[in-house]
């Protein structure tokens, strides 16, 4: 029996999430949470394979909560549930350390086959994801040349990436805030994105080294 938690504040859809997954006579539904808070403090005791955690939380940052359930439970597939199906949500979920990413409004059948293979052991991504997913790595390999990112662009870009705040990498680089900021921004020009999330997001997919292998160059 695979054991699923659904962790959805919308009420009428993790009812409908539930009701397609114990149609299934090897899925059951053992723990159903509205907020993020909730989900971590429980989910150690559940015994839990495979969670649907939604993006949107009203406590939380859904990412967030994923890096969060994985620190306590470690074991645990989770599968991000996402109101609009976009790249930056897919890079950011593999960046949280899911192992999928759905929309919220997929077939009953795509929602059952990704949490089946999950608590299986195997990783599924559906067509629309793995279409995108397909479309974000063509993207960074053909119109990226991280050759125009200076080796500072790269280390402050790797920092940012693992969640690091512009204080805490002028701390680890030793160099000003005031610095770290016009990293920042000539990283938003260079890449062409508007946000720290998606600075995030494509930072976690580009392929650089680790955030250990960070020296002062």
């Amino acid at each position: 029996m695979i054991r699923v938690t659904i962790v959805e504040p919308n009420e009428f859809l993790r009812s409908g999430f539930k009701t397609s997954l114990e149609a299934e006579t090897d899925l059951q539904v053992v723990g159903e949470f509205g907020t993020g808070t909730d989900a971590v403090e429980e989910l150690k005791d559940l015994d839990t394979h495979v969670v649907l955690l939604s993006v949107d939380l009203p406590d939380a940052v859904g990412y967030r909560v994923c890096i969060e359930i994985l620190e306590v439970v470690p074991q645990v597939r989770i599968i991000m549930m996402t109101t609009q199906l976009r790249i930056t949500e897919i890079a950011t979920s593999m960046m949280a350390g899911s192992a999928g990413c759905l929309p919220k409004d997929c077939p009953p059948s795509d929602l059952i086959r990704t949490v089946r293979a999950n608590g299986n052991g195997e990783m599924l991504y559906v067509r629309s994801v793995a279409e995108l997913s397909m479309a974000m790595f063509q993207y960074n390999r053909m119109y990226v040349d991280l050759e125009s990112l200076t080796d500072r662009e790269k280390q402050v870009l790797i920092l940012a990436a693992n969640g690091m705040t512009n204080t805490g990498i002028g701390e680890r680089l030793g160099i000003s805030e005031y610095t770290v900021r016009n990293h920042v921004r000539s990283l938003f020009r260079k890449l062409n994105v508007t946000s720290r999330a998606q600075l995030g997001a494509y930072g976690a997919t580009v392929g650089l080294m680790s955030i250990d292998e960070v020296k002062d160059w």
